[in-house]
């Protein structure tokens, strides 16, 4: 083949099944989500970098390029739920909340990870805006994204739930600023965190090791004497898994409340799902605030991860 022919890394053509796969997949979801009163809408694949930068927290991982016409930087969107958020301050500013809306679109990614080789990834989402009751709406968009995953015959589950800042506001509470002691707690070094905090050692252990147990993470919260305020972010959770639980008892919940690092966005509930056919997330959300004083929750769904797994059962 001529070298000179290929793709860029990270690129790829779809032909065949894959290509049949990925258009039916995506098909099925937005119609899914429009069955539950979620309103589709389209965003450009660019923007103005100016007008992007407002709403996307990080841009190190977006195409920039400048444009002739307005003069101007523009950028590859790496993310939609950035745009949004724009969107929700601009042609739909005069919209009674709550929004119900879902989308379907690539982002491009300048830079892949070992595991993940894909640049171009195809999203397809969904995002409850304005409601009075973010419980609620994080109730509803975990429950819609598991019920969208089981449509298309994506079975066996494992939901993977943070609380995005809680480890940050934790330690500020114990006084444990040490930025060893947070490294110790993100890799669940146990003895480095023994060594580190002292008579806070063993209700952190446990917190950070009893993952299938949200119960026992709370008796160990409360043995820490958090704050209410901080205590209701983990009870706020609670509610939910015990939705998931009562309606999906087959899906496996883990509760990693102090792993974030993949919710920069995100705040009180961030989730991860997967299942046993990927290492990676298929479908990944939470609560986060729209624009100020408003909350909205939303999932988005990695359509190139499904069609991998759907092509091995084709």
């Amino acid at each position: 083949m001529d070298s000179n022919k290929l793709l860029p890394e990270g690129f790829c053509d779809l032909i065949g099944s894959e290509a049949r796969i990925n258009n039916d997949t995506s098909c099925k979801l937005i119609s899914f989500f429009q069955g539950f009163g979620y309103d589709l809408v389209k965003t450009p694949l660019v923007e103005l970098e100016n007008t992007l930068k407002d709403y996307q927290k990080t841009t190190q991982k977006s195409f920039q390029i400048f444009d002739i016409n307005s003069g101007q930087n523009l950028m590859f969107r790496s993310d939609i739920t950035a745009q949004i958020s724009r969107l929700v301050e601009t042609r739909l500013k005069d919209h009674q909340f709550p929004l119900r809306l879902c989308y379907l679109g690539d982002v491009l990614k300048i830079s892949s990870r070992a595991i993940q080789s894909d640049r171009q990834i195809t999203q397809a989402g969904i995002e409850l805006i304005g409601s009075d009751n973010v419980t609620k709406s994080a109730s509803e968009i975990i429950e819609l994204t598991i019920n969208s995953l089981n449509k298309i015959d994506v079975e066996n589950l494992t939901i993977d739930f943070s609380i995005p800042n809680f480890l940050k506001l934790l330690l500020e509470e114990l006084n444990l600023r040490d930025g060893r002691v947070r490294k110790a707690i993100e890799e669940k070094n146990i003895s480095n965190i023994k060594d580190l905090t002292s008579n806070y050692a063993n209700s952190l252990v446990n917190i950070a090791l009893g993952i299938k147990n949200p119960q026992e993470i709370r008796k160990n919260l409360v043995n820490l004497k958090i704050s209410s305020s901080l205590l209701d972010k983990f009870d706020n959770l609670l509610l939910i898994i015990d939705k998931i639980n009562y309606k999906h008892s087959g899906i496996e919940i883990l509760v990693n409340i102090f792993d974030d690092l993949e919710f920069s966005y995100h705040d009180n509930i961030g989730f991860s799902i997967f299942t046993k056919e990927s290492l990676l997330p298929i479908a990944r959300g939470g609560l986060y605030e729209i624009k100020k004083g408003v909350m909205a929750a939303g999932s988005s769904i990695y359509i190139n991860l499904i069609k991998d797994i759907l092509l091995k059962s084709d």
